[in-house]
């Protein structure tokens, strides 16, 4: 994709005819707006300009650093060892750790939208949770286990993970990571912040309660 190239007529004019229409539905300032476009459009000019395009690229940047992936059917009554041994990867026991995976529902789920998003910067699970709050995600870590069995090449240039509380104060995770030339997958206690290259997972909360 091409970078700092000036937008084509046509596309200004889509622009244009999509903000013309949100202008149209607006009542709120009616009144007063010939005496903005005579007298103070420089002024709002100032402060509608860099709010526009740094709202654009934002969601622009988020994305790109979006990817989603259907899975067409995911058996939440499979046992978390039982989940992890399907992926067929290398993985790091840590039992105590793995009974804990939350499958956050019981049944079957069919065709289930699993979003993975990474944030460039490192991250903290406090903050972390923040971040799917504010994509209306859970962490899912059943989904995220489904993607990597069905794509086992995923995790080579998207290393991913999920994680949940452990009632005692802290975090478990899941990860799907290679190294070197093995694929492997770990279950464990957090004990550091998540790198800039990570992608988490989750699921729309709003899939779940309209699936059960």
């Amino acid at each position: 994709m091409a970078k700092n190239q000036p937008l084509s007529p046509s596309k200004i004019g889509k622009f244009q005819e999509l903000l013309g229409a949100v202008l149209r539905k607006s009542v709120m300032f009616d009144d007063e707006a010939q005496d903005v476009i005579e007298n103070h459009w420089p002024e709002l000019r100032e402060v509608i300009e860099p709010a526009l395009l740094k709202t654009i690229n934002e969601f622009l940047e988020q994305r790109r650093n979006t990817i989603i992936r259907i899975v067409p059917r995911m058996d939440c009554t499979r046992t978390p060892q039982a989940v992890l041994d399907a992926t067929g990867r290398h993985y790091y026991p840590n039992p105590s750790v793995i009974n804990t995976m939350p499958a956050i529902d019981s049944g079957i789920l069919e065709n289930v939208e699993v979003v993975f998003f990474r944030l460039g910067r490192d991250v903290d699970d406090v903050e972390l949770v923040r971040e799917y709050e504010k994509r209306g995600l859970v962490s899912h870590p059943y989904a995220q286990a489904w993607v990597n069995e069905a794509d086992p090449a995923f995790a080579d240039e998207h290393p991913n993970c999920t994680h949940w509380e452990n009632g005692e104060g802290g975090w478990y995770f899941l990860s799907f990571f290679r190294q070197a030339s093995e694929r492997c997958v770990r279950a464990d206690l957090v004990v550091m912040h998540w790198g800039r290259g990570f992608w988490f997972a989750g699921v729309r909360k709003s899939d779940l309660v309209a699936k059960k």
